[in-house]
């Protein structure tokens, strides 16, 4: 018997339907969509693009979108995310008819298309026009950095007027290179600061207008990402990012690894690349790009060759980007 599948999409105020497609996520990641929705956590940037059928999301796959900001000029950016089958479904190629669907939504309009895959699917991804990228690992001596008072202090998300600050901190997205970095909506990195195991890893400094979310590993300082104010840069980014370093808590620390593209002019002593198994980079470009590695990345249709190549040897995304 074949079930009628109905596509709907860009339904985040749609009770019945997105209460669905919490269900799936749940059942499928162990995420909480319905509640990062009611808590104002998951943006306007975020559509999903769902076939449902008997009464169940049978497949999704959301789109992401972002500003993208990259050596002075801004394009735009979308992130697949929550790509995931009901398993009474599963073997029918709904999500790479979805898959096929959403990129020709946004192909033609943005620089590139990206995703994290764990490595039971890596070799689904290829199939769509997907390359594995590695990206850009950025490891500092905390001596080199030292030389300034802390300004950062623990803070928790569960003490209301410290989650209200950091919410009005975190609720832009703010670059901190001008090598790369995405902008505008805070999801979906905003709903890891909600996780219970934040506490004991959120920093706040008013006079930097910043939240770190970062802990110790034996003598290394891990930042997994940084939220700023906007005007809280000023003019310059390196020398903001160079204060900030500065004023990282480095007591008893030997190293910081920053989990993100940044500026500073001080050292990156790190060689190597980022890449994990478990939660790996793919990309798919509409234009000529470098990547970290130093690989071209060809784009996915031939006839944009010969469009101007963008620099992406900068490239980290954000460690709590991840969806």
């Amino acid at each position: 018997m074949v079930m009628e599948m109905i596509l709907v999409s860009n339904y985040r105020k749609n009770q019945r339907l997105f209460s669905l497609l919490d269900v799936l996520g749940q059942q499928t990641f162990g995420i909480d969509l319905m509640k990062w929705r009611d808590d104002g956590l998951i943006g306007t940037n975020y559509i999903p693009y769902s076939y449902v059928s008997n009464g169940k999301i049978a497949a999704n796959v959301s789109a992401n979108l972002f500003a993208c900001e990259i050596a002075g000029r801004t394009y735009q950016a979308v992130q697949l995310g929550t790509v995931m089958t009901d398993p009474s479904f599963r073997g029918h190629g709904l999500a790479g008819r979805l898959m096929n669907y959403v990129l020709s939504l946004y192909e033609k309009e943005s620089l590139f298309v990206f995703l994290f895959a764990n490595q039971n699917v890596h070799g689904f991804y290829p199939r769509f026009g997907f390359t594995h990228a590695l990206q850009k690992k950025y490891v500092f001596r905390a001596a080199d950095l030292g030389g300034s008072a802390d300004s950062f202090h623990p803070v928790s998300w569960q003490n209301e007027e410290e989650r209200a600050l950091m919410i009005s901190i975190a609720g832009n997205r703010v670059p901190l290179s001008d090598s790369f970095g995405l902008s505008g909506d805070p999801w979906p990195r905003i709903t890891y600061l909600t996780y219970g195991d934040t506490a004991g890893k959120l920093f706040l400094s008013e006079t930097l207008g910043a939240v770190a979310y970062m802990q110790t590993d034996g003598r290394r300082l891990f930042i997994n990402d940084i939220f700023c104010r906007a005007e809280a840069q000023g003019n310059n980014r390196r020398a903001y990012m160079d204060r900030l370093l500065a004023a990282l808590p480095l007591h008893d620390v030997d190293q910081v690894e920053c989990g993100f593209s940044l500026d500073t002019s001080f050292e990156n002593i790190s060689g190597d690349f980022f890449d994990s198994p478990d939660d790996a980079l793919f990309i798919r470009s509409s234009a000529p790009v470098i990547l970290p590695d130093g690989k071209r990345l060809s784009p996915y249709s031939p006839a944009n060759e010969n469009r101007p190549e963008i620099n992406l040897t900068g490239l980290r995304f954000s460690n709590l980007d991840h969806t």
